[in-house]
């Protein structure tokens, strides 16, 4: 996984492999084309890695329970990109007919007009595991054998070799195996060993995820993530800017380093002796040489390559000897305090033998990226594109392994590709809700106006009100959080400063209001009204609908589609009768499961102080798994059914008095309990991470 180019704007379908879909399943897509032959159809077993070092994978994932997507194993042509359309075909309807969403977007549009087309799925899988905190590797190599450290373990494959073309290898049971194949190794060190593993984490993409985009730099364009002398002189320029020597000044004091304002920055400086009556040995180039009148720093930044070894020099001393020798020279006769630092990413941190250890001092590039990101600091960088970028570049290195930003990137593109999706069809498309081919967005929609009511596969009427006075609904958005703004800014002034003080540079969620701020500069905004009954009413009068007053929200809602539509027949209204049915034979994972379904939110379902719905302890850390038993031994002694039009406080009371159980309603997320005057059905229009002070303000509107 995670080994093409992911730069520019491809996004690798095995993208797909360790997130979760809407409907709950893992669906896999196998490097590199997807497809595999008739001969390998009965795999059950896919471990899912990424490279580590020249013959070493670390495995991230492990999927069993396989099961063969249709078209998997037709032939693919050369050329991957050309569409086949049987497979397509296969594919397509299988994806539909499954269901096969993530963030509420089909892969089918997740991957339109990017990357190959023939095949999105390969298997469906039963279970998704990734490591419980362990380390799992997967090395070639004949004469070397499997190591059990205390949080890893490396499982040699002897028999067979690195795939470094297709991407993918197949390990069979070998005949009268004695327990020493590769298969019987993998099987038992890897995949039958259940204390590395754990099926607890089911992410899953959000079109409204919080991941930070990158910022794509010169330094990503041309390919310079790695390169140590652009990064070093990179360094050297910030450091030696007056507008940034103060933050340098207090960085290196850390290191009980005390720069004076004058400090020089010199960069590949030979550390060559010249004086011939001067015999140690000495040489080489300093990366970064740091001088004041007091002090005499050396810097060595160290990124993909080591230290040079002691052990290939004519004289025994490695680069590093001869730049203490260097500086101990010069600095005796100048009287300054010779100090000695490595700068090194964190998956690459170098091993000092006693004599270097004993004088330099080693910053992790986490060290640096730790100090620059506190407020003060990034205030002063901030404004500076130049800075940013190599603090970006910098923060590549700060992880543990050196690919394992990739797996980040990766993760925020996948966001990004489901914001992208989303806002294109609330803003750009508007015609995509109402389509009548796309039975998984709505099972009926209409337009009116600004105004987009949908029908929702479980029911629930949705309003969004795309804004045609963009402006004016900035204001509002302003007006709902208390942000202060300048009434003579103009649009884009004011949506860009929304976005920067509530989204990610691209798009902000104010409240109920979503802002979108396109390539070419012009500011969009849609909002999804969270009192549906209200915005009904305003639709339902602006068009010359007359409403029944005994209409609920859902009857209104489908009444006012019909109307808009033009199908509209004032005999054939039928009162919509659905509601959450509890019985005291259900579990509570079935309740659970059915008012999310209904509603949208979270069920807290409680017996006294103990929580039996999964939930996550803030205190402690914690999570905890649904205790599933029947709502009969937790108090629930009598049936109900509970109309989406009854308030949270209603419901909650209803429950107790009617079937004995103690409930509360919280935010999807889980983030806090909703308010008592909210309407059951309103509550999964929420925004996450919401408080009751704003969940009162769209009350109150």
């Amino acid at each position: 996984m995670y080994a093409g180019d992911y730069l520019a704007s491809n996004l690798g379908h095995e993208i797909i492999n360790l997130f979760q879909a809407d409907n709950g399943w893992h669906y896999l897509y196998l490097n590199s084309s997807g497809n595999l032959s008739n001969e390998h159809e009965g795999i059950d077993v896919m471990l899912l890695v990424k490279a580590h070092s020249t013959d070493t994978f670390e495995v991230i994932g492990m999927a069993r329970g396989l099961h063969l997507a249709p078209g998997a194993t037709m032939t693919m042509p050369r050329d991957i990109s050309r569409e086949i359309a049987a497979i397509s075909s296969v594919q397509k309807e299988y994806i539909e007919t499954e269901g096969v969403t993530y963030g509420g977007i089909s892969i089918l549009d997740i991957f339109k007009n990017t990357e190959q087309q023939n095949i999105f799925i390969t298997y469906k899988a039963d279970k998704v595991y990734v490591p419980s905190g362990f380390r799992i590797f997967l090395q070639y190599g004949k004469n070397t054998r499997n190591t059990h450290e205390e949080k890893s373990v490396t499982v040699v494959l002897c028999c067979h070799n690195m795939p470094r073309t297709s991407l993918k290898s197949y390990i069979y049971p070998d005949s009268g195996s004695d327990g020493n194949s590769d298969y019987d190794n993998i099987m038992s060190h890897i995949v039958e060993n259940s204390s590395l593993w754990t099926d607890k984490v089911g992410w899953k993409p959000l079109a409204n995820g919080t991941s930070i985009r990158h910022r794509v730099s010169l330094f990503d364009i041309c390919r310079m993530r790695d390169d140590e002398n652009r990064i070093s002189n990179a360094l050297a320029y910030f450091m030696l800017c007056e507008q940034y020597k103060s933050l340098w000044i207090k960085f290196f004091s850390i290191y009980n380093i005390r720069l004076n304002n004058d400090y020089t920055v010199d960069r590949e400086v030979s550390a060559k002796i010249t004086d011939a009556n001067i015999n140690i040995p000495s040489g080489g180039r300093i990366d970064i040489l740091i001088k004041d009148n007091v002090n005499f720093v050396v810097i060595e930044n160290k990124i993909k390559s080591d230290i040079n070894s002691v052990q290939t020099d004519q004289e025994g001393e490695n680069q590093l000897h001869r730049y203490i020798n260097y500086a101990q020279h010069i600095t005796t006769q100048t009287g300054q305090s010779p100090h000695f630092l490595i700068i090194a990413p964190n998956y690459n941190v170098p091993q000092l033998e006693s004599k270097t250890e004993r004088k330099y001092q080693i910053i992790t590039y986490r060290d640096i990226c730790q100090f620059l990101n506190e407020p003060a600091n990034m205030e002063i960088i901030e404004s500076d594109s130049n800075f940013l970028a190599l603090y970006d570049v910098m923060k590549w290195h700060t992880f543990d392994t050196s690919n394992e930003y990739l797996y980040y990137e990766m993760m925020e593109k996948f966001e990004e590709r489901l914001k992208n999706a989303t806002t294109k069809s609330l803003v750009n498309n508007k015609s995509t809700l109402i389509d009548k081919n796309n039975k998984k967005m709505a099972k009926s929609s209409a337009i009116s106006g600004e105004y987009i009511i949908t029908q929702e596969d479980n029911d629930t009427i949705r309003v969004c009100q795309i804004f045609d006075n963009v402006k004016d609904s900035l204001r509002e958005a302003a007006k709902a959080v208390g942000f202060e703004f300048d009434p003579n800014w103009t649009t884009r002034q004011f949506g860009n400063k929304l976005v920067k003080e509530y989204g990610d540079g691209h798009t902000a969620s104010v409240g109920e209001y979503t802002i979108v701020k396109r390539d070419s500069g012009s500011v969009e905004s849609y909002r999804v009204h969270g009192n549906t009954i209200a915005a009904l009413r305003k639709i339902a009068k602006e068009i010359g609908l007359t409403a029944d007053s005994k209409w609920n929200t859902r009857t209104f809602g489908r009444v006012l589609i019909d109307f808009v539509n033009g199908d509209y027949n004032p005999n054939e209204v039928v009162e919509d009768e659905s509601g959450l049915s509890v019985i005291p034979d259900m579990t509570v994972q079935q309740l659970w499961d059915a008012f999310h379904e209904m509603f949208g939110g979270h069920l807290r379902i409680k017996k006294g102080n103990k929580r039996y719905d999964a939930h996550y302890n803030s205190t402690d850390g914690s999570h905890h798994d649904v205790i599933d038993v029947a709502l009969s031994e937790i108090g629930c002694n009598a049936s109900g059914k509970f109309s989406p039009e009854l308030t949270v406080g209603e419901f909650t009371k209803k429950m107790k008095d009617e079937c004995g159980l103690s409930v509360v309603v919280a935010t999807s997320d889980d983030w806090v309990a909703v308010l008592d005057d909210y309407v059951l059905d309103s509550v999964s229009f929420i925004p996450k991470n919401t408080t009751k002070a704003k969940m009162q303000e769209i009350l109150d509107r």
